[in-house]
Protein backbone atom coordinates (compact mmCIF):
# COMPACT_ATOMS: atom_id res chain seq x y z
CA UNK A 1 0.00 0.00 0.00
CA UNK A 2 0.92 3.51 -0.71
CA UNK A 3 -0.50 6.03 1.83
CA UNK A 4 -1.17 9.04 -0.02
CA UNK A 5 -2.93 11.18 2.74
CA UNK A 6 -2.80 10.42 6.69
CA UNK A 7 -4.85 12.72 9.15
CA UNK A 8 -5.06 12.28 13.01
CA UNK A 9 -8.21 10.85 13.89
CA UNK A 10 -8.47 10.96 17.83
CA UNK A 11 -5.63 11.89 20.72
CA UNK A 12 -6.17 9.97 23.94
CA UNK A 13 -4.00 12.08 26.46
CA UNK A 14 -2.23 9.96 29.38
CA UNK A 15 -0.69 11.60 32.98
CA UNK A 16 2.31 9.15 32.36
CA UNK A 17 4.62 7.57 29.41
CA UNK A 18 2.08 5.31 27.58
CA UNK A 19 4.31 1.98 27.13
CA UNK A 20 1.39 -0.47 25.41
CA UNK A 21 -1.81 -0.76 23.51
CA UNK A 22 -4.29 -2.44 22.10
CA UNK A 23 -7.22 -1.93 19.61
CA UNK A 24 -10.15 -4.32 20.12
CA UNK A 25 -11.45 -6.61 17.19
CA UNK A 26 -14.67 -4.00 16.56
CA UNK A 27 -12.11 -1.32 16.50
CA UNK A 28 -14.15 0.53 18.75
CA UNK A 29 -12.49 0.42 21.90
CA UNK A 30 -8.53 1.17 22.79
CA UNK A 31 -6.87 -0.10 25.34
CA UNK A 32 -3.26 1.26 26.92
CA UNK A 33 -0.97 0.70 29.64
CA UNK A 34 1.29 3.17 31.10
CA UNK A 35 4.74 3.66 32.66
CA UNK A 36 3.35 3.78 36.22
CA UNK A 37 1.04 0.78 36.14
CA UNK A 38 -1.90 1.95 35.48
CA UNK A 39 -4.38 0.75 32.32
CA UNK A 40 -7.11 2.61 30.68
CA UNK A 41 -10.07 1.43 28.22
CA UNK A 42 -11.33 4.03 25.84
CA UNK A 43 -13.85 4.94 23.10
CA UNK A 44 -12.17 5.36 19.83
CA UNK A 45 -14.84 7.62 18.12
CA UNK A 46 -15.27 10.24 21.43
CA UNK A 47 -11.75 9.73 22.77
CA UNK A 48 -13.75 9.42 26.42
CA UNK A 49 -12.18 7.30 28.66
CA UNK A 50 -14.30 4.18 29.52
CA UNK A 51 -12.14 3.02 32.53
CA UNK A 52 -8.77 3.74 34.86
CA UNK A 53 -7.45 1.13 36.98
CA UNK A 54 -4.14 0.22 38.80
CA UNK A 55 -3.15 -2.71 36.89
CA UNK A 56 0.53 -3.45 37.95
CA UNK A 57 3.08 -1.94 41.19
CA UNK A 58 5.57 -0.84 38.47
CA UNK A 59 4.84 -0.23 34.22
CA UNK A 60 2.55 -2.30 31.97
CA UNK A 61 4.79 -4.05 29.28
CA UNK A 62 1.50 -5.31 27.11
CA UNK A 63 -2.21 -5.03 26.93
CA UNK A 64 -4.51 -6.98 24.63
CA UNK A 65 -8.13 -7.01 23.97
CA UNK A 66 -9.90 -10.12 23.27
CA UNK A 67 -13.46 -10.73 20.83
CA UNK A 68 -15.43 -10.64 24.24
CA UNK A 69 -14.13 -7.75 25.76
CA UNK A 70 -11.34 -8.55 28.29
CA UNK A 71 -8.67 -6.67 28.84
CA UNK A 72 -5.24 -8.83 29.19
CA UNK A 73 -2.00 -6.90 31.11
CA UNK A 74 1.78 -8.09 31.87
CA UNK A 75 3.39 -5.94 33.83
CA UNK A 76 6.95 -5.45 35.31
CA UNK A 77 5.68 -6.97 38.94
CA UNK A 78 5.89 -10.29 36.83
CA UNK A 79 2.09 -10.62 36.82
CA UNK A 80 -0.25 -11.19 33.96
CA UNK A 81 -3.73 -9.86 34.69
CA UNK A 82 -7.18 -10.67 33.17
CA UNK A 83 -10.05 -7.85 33.64
CA UNK A 84 -13.53 -8.77 32.30
CA UNK A 85 -14.90 -5.46 31.06
CA UNK A 86 -18.23 -5.05 30.06
CA UNK A 87 -18.15 -2.93 27.21
CA UNK A 88 -21.33 -0.97 26.11
CA UNK A 89 -21.45 2.87 24.48
CA UNK A 90 -22.97 5.09 27.06
CA UNK A 91 -27.03 6.27 26.55
CA UNK A 92 -26.57 9.94 25.36
CA UNK A 93 -27.90 11.84 28.22
CA UNK A 94 -31.81 13.14 27.76
CA UNK A 95 -32.07 16.67 25.35
CA UNK A 96 -33.42 19.53 27.70
CA UNK A 97 -37.30 19.21 27.59
CA UNK A 98 -36.80 15.20 26.81
CA UNK A 99 -37.88 12.88 29.99
CA UNK A 100 -36.13 9.74 30.82
CA UNK A 101 -37.65 6.49 28.90
CA UNK A 102 -39.65 8.81 26.58
CA UNK A 103 -39.43 8.36 23.06
CA UNK A 104 -39.80 10.45 20.05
Amino acid sequence: FLIINLSLVRKLQHDDAVTSMALSRDEKWVATGTSTGKAYVWNRDTGAQIACFDAHEGKVSKVAMTPKGWVVSAGGDGMVKVWQAELKPKPADPQPGEEQGEEQ
